[in-house]
């Protein structure tokens, strides 16, 4: 269910709203949520974390976070209906100049998310695309590192809408 608080009290004049999308991710909420979290970029952020009926610990965490940070974090807990239903729920309350996913068990590196926000508040773009890097673990224990730029895609030109779907 929508709290129309929720829909009062969401942000205004942030950069960016973050929606995450949640449903069983109690093991890599608190990474994910401290990374969004920082002094150094929540006063630019609006960050709608969406609980999709899940049965762990998730919702726990998420209002551990809410009742730390009311003036940053929002949620929304609703009935399970799958990944595209809580992008749109978010979205549908979102009042940041841009929207960005943040999957529950990923999270911002700070200094790349603080540099992201200057780039953001300088830009007037439709459309951001962005580094993502993998990590790959053995038993907890990192062994390798993954960096996906799509730069090199993009660097050469600039696309119309209908030369480039996505």
């Amino acid at each position: 269910m929508v709290n129309d608080k929720v829909v009062q009290e969401a942000g205004s004049g942030k950069i960016l709203s973050i929606v995450i999308p949640t449903y069983n991710m109690e093991k890599y909420l608190p990474v994910c949520l401290d990374s969004v979290t920082d002094e150094l970029v929540s006063d630019r952020l609006e960050v709608i974390v969406v609980n999709d009926g899940s049965t762990d610990g998730s919702l726990d965490i998420i209002r551990r976070y809410e009742q730390k940070r009311p003036d940053l974090i929002k949620v929304i807990d609703k009935a399970n209906g799958h990944y595209g239903s809580c992008v749109n729920a978010g979205l549908g309350i979102a009042t940041g100049k841009y929207f960005k996913i943040l999957d529950a068990d990923d999270w911002f590196d700070t200094s790349a998310l603080v540099e992201f926000l200057q780039k953001l508040e300088t830009c007037d773009t439709d459309l951001v695309i962005t580094l993502r890097v993998d990590e790959i673990f053995d038993k907890d224990k990192k062994v390798d590192e993954i960096k996906h730029s799509f730069c090199s895609v993009f660097k050469d030109h600039v696309y119309r809408t209908d030369e480039f779907y996505i």
